[in-house]
């Protein structure tokens, strides 16, 4: 300790001295009263309790397909992000497709939604919530929106403004419309059978191929819609060659149906429709001739609808798919100095069982394949896939990526489904 010396007209100031030695001893001092507070509270009573574990929201669904922009804005949070097949969908969470845009969401009893063009939904809940919570698994805000539950584990049900449930019985499929302009919200039933609950009480029974109504002034209108048409030809996966420069005419098939006066057919480059290539809304006959514009290679998909004589449309048929191309001969004549198979690379695996999402890279003129099925390749390379995993245990998923000029590349990948 030390002390100044006093003077005239200075204040006093006195200090103490703490030598470095004695604030190391005070630091270990205060640290080993710590370590033997946690040691014998924690670590030595093994009951004493412990802190909550941190809690991690399980996933409601995640897309197993998407075309165009889809956004998703999650519960309370304001910014809206575009979809990936890496997102996880939860409760709360708005899904939001663009004209021309669609999306294909899948929750874990097997239950699917398919968002179409220019419309809201909400996810409201898990799939594999207790059977008796009624609250519907997602909310129609605005647009159409289609529900499968043929594969589902229990009795799915969506919901809009206008409508409390449209509980669908297990292996049927419908869809739903929440029209905010008209003010008018239709139910329809595919195929089985569901139920519509309105905020009014009323209860209405719904079969195949029936459609409920709820008008602006809740008034219900319930109609028989006409059968859907089965396609034949060309069947499903046809390959069509381009033997010359012009382009080529494919006719397109269907069989008649008996309330039918008219025909609906679109055909789209995607699987979802959510781009129309081409369409033809009044057709009479069961068949019509296409023409389709020489190209390497690309595939299209094919749909019809029935109309009947007060204009109700029958629901879509199951789309078919046929590919055109060029052989190699035509396209590099001549041409034997290319021996280099295209590149081609799988950049992400995702299972979400029974499908897995896959993601890769490849070039733009490759005709690609996993196990048989066509996959589009986008004019940068890359691509993006649902597959459905056909075995249970370990599954071969054989990519097969081929170019102009006939070269090939195999990438296999193994993914066990349990």
């Amino acid at each position: 300790m030390g002390k100044d010396v006093k003077r005239p007209g200075m204040y006093e100031i006195e200090w103490t001295t703490i030598s470095i030695r004695t604030l190391t001893i005070i630091f270990f001092g205060i640290s080993a009263i710590i370590l033997f507070t946690v040691w014998y509270y924690w670590l030595r009573n093994p009951n004493s309790p412990k802190p909550p574990p941190k809690f991690v929201e399980e996933s409601a669904a995640r897309f197993i397909d998407y075309e165009g922009k889809v956004e998703v804005k999650a519960k309370d949070l304001y910014v809206w992000k575009e979809a990936s097949f890496k997102m996880d969908l939860h409760e709360g969470d708005r899904i939001r497709t663009a004209p021309d845009s669609s999306a294909r969401i899948k929750f874990d009893d097997g239950t699917e939604i398919t968002v179409q063009t220019d419309s809201m939904v909400v996810i409201s809940r898990k799939s594999n919530a207790n059977e008796r919570d009624q609250t519907p698994l997602a909310v129609v805000e605005n647009g159409e929106s289609d529900i499968n539950a043929e594969k589902s584990a229990s009795s799915p049900s969506v919901s809009t403004p206008r409508i409390t449930r449209f509980k669908l019985s297990p292996g049927s499929s419908g869809s739903v419309r929440a029209d905010q302009e008209t003010g008018r919200h239709t139910t329809v039933i595919d195929k089985g059978g569901g139920v519509v609950y309105e905020p009014t009480g009323r209860v209405t029974q719904l079969s195949s191929l029936e459609q409920l109504t709820i008008n602006n002034d809740n008034t219900a209108t319930k109609v028989k819609l006409p059968f859907t048409p089965p396609l034949l030809s060309p069947p499903k996966g046809q390959l069509f060659e381009f033997l010359d420069n012009k382009e080529m005419t494919i006719e397109l098939k269907w069989r008649d149906v008996s309330n039918a006066v008219n025909y609906h057919v679109q055909i789209s480059e995607t699987p979802l429709f959510s781009k129309v290539s081409a369409e033809k809304p009044n057709l009479t006959k069961s068949l019509i001739s296409i023409k389709i514009p020489k190209s390497n290679k690309k595939q299209y998909f094919w749909r019809v609808r029935s109309i009947d004589a007060d204009r109700n449309h029958s629901p879509w048929s199951d789309p078919f798919q046929f590919v055109v191309y060029t052989p190699s001969t035509t396209v590099r004549p001549g041409d034997d100095t290319d021996k280099t198979g295209p590149a081609l690379k799988i950049t992400y695996m995702h299972p979400f069982l029974p499908y897995i999402q896959v993601e890769g890279q490849t070039e733009g003129d490759a005709f690609l394949t996993l196990n048989g099925q066509i996959i589009d390749v986008k004019e940068d390379g890359s691509f993006v896939y649902t597959y459905t995993l056909q075995n249970s245990g370990w599954n071969d998923l054989n990519f097969v990526a081929e170019d102009p000029s006939g070269n090939k590349t195999v990438v296999t990948k193994k993914v066990e489904y349990r």
